[in-house]
């Protein structure tokens, strides 16, 4: 079949538009699948960073298998500001690509109703400037500096730091950080968590479409090849179930601990704008557009699959 990546994760974007927006119940610092059924976590991911659009001093960014983002300094770049998003705009399709084989590790079947399980993301912000002064800009060209930031649940001190070494095996110092106009510190603001479901229509599409493609939906392989990592993984629970409002004990288990965050965090109702704005007619014209691609690949699901 002609399709690529890029035409799967269209395909993929197509299917899913009948989510629907819900009110987070929690508050995670990572992703996370709650079921309204058992009120109780029963996977979670770990943060795509990308960078914000229109900020060009980072470049090449790579997720590590440790739950790390790598990007790459642009050290002649006009832009000396910078920051990096995690949202629910990127971290949706990562799950979907994957769902059915956390459903499958639970022996949670198709025919049951799916939309009771809720997707719940952090939406995070980090931002940082570095000294663009020529003098800098010299010291900093001697060789390639990689900016490493850390999953938001990691108990290092700091949740970045640079290096020299593209693996991240060594740090570059603070003192040493300061000398070349890097920041040692990155400011953070967690806005308020975006939550979706999604009905059985859309996973029994996925499926569908991932067996066309020729891919085993009990696995990861679909989520690879659409360059997401298996980043979702099973939580299995000690004790009771999490109920709304209720904080977990410093005695509960550790990875159930390490979901939610710890202190009150400086909590925004504000969205940032990371998408050009589009005139209303041409909003119209795309949602026009997209409701019939979504009829027209449903269609073509359904045809191929029988």
């Amino acid at each position: 079949m002609p399709f690529n990546r890029e035409g799967d994760t269209y395909v993929m974007d197509i299917i899913q538009d009948l989510r629907q927006l819900l009110k987070a119940r929690l508050s995670p610092n990572r992703p996370i699948i709650f079921s309204t059924l058992t009120n109780s976590t029963i996977a979670a991911g770990s943060i795509l960073w990308r960078k914000g659009y229109g900020l060009n001093c980072l470049e090449d960014m790579l997720r590590i298998a440790d739950g790390r983002t790598r990007f790459t300094l642009v050290n002649n770049s006009r832009d000396f500001q910078f920051c990096l998003l995690a949202t629910a705009t990127w971290d949706y399709l990562a799950w979907l690509s994957q769902a059915l084989s956390i459903f499958q590790k639970l022996g949670i079947s198709l025919n049951e109703d799916l939309s009771q399980y809720q997707g719940i993301y952090p939406y995070i912000k980090l931002s940082g400037k570095i000294d663009g002064s020529e003098f800098m800009q010299h010291l900093r060209d001697v060789s390639p500096i990689y900016l490493f930031v850390l999953p938001i649940y990691s108990t290092a001190a700091s949740n970045h730091f640079w290096s020299y070494d593209k693996n991240g095996q060594t740090e570059i110092s603070n003192q040493e950080c300061e000398h070349l106009g890097l920041p040692c510190k990155l400011k953070k603001i967690s806005y308020s968590a975006h939550a979706y479901s999604w009905p059985t229509k859309v996973y029994k599409d996925i499926h569908k479409w991932q067996v066309l493609r020729g891919f085993d939906p009990t696995t990861t392989s679909f989520a690879h090849h659409l360059g997401y990592p298996a980043q979702f993984e099973v939580i299995h629970w000690k004790s009771k179930c999490f109920k709304e409002g209720e904080r977990l004990d410093n005695n509960e288990d550790l990875a159930i601990d390490q979901l939610f965050y710890d202190a009150n965090p400086q909590v925004e109702d504000l969205l940032i704008e990371i998408t050009p704005r589009l005139e209303s007619q041409q909003v119209l014209l795309w949602l026009t557009l997209k409701a019939f691609l979504s009829t027209y690949i449903t269609m073509w699901i359904e045809r191929f699959s029988l």
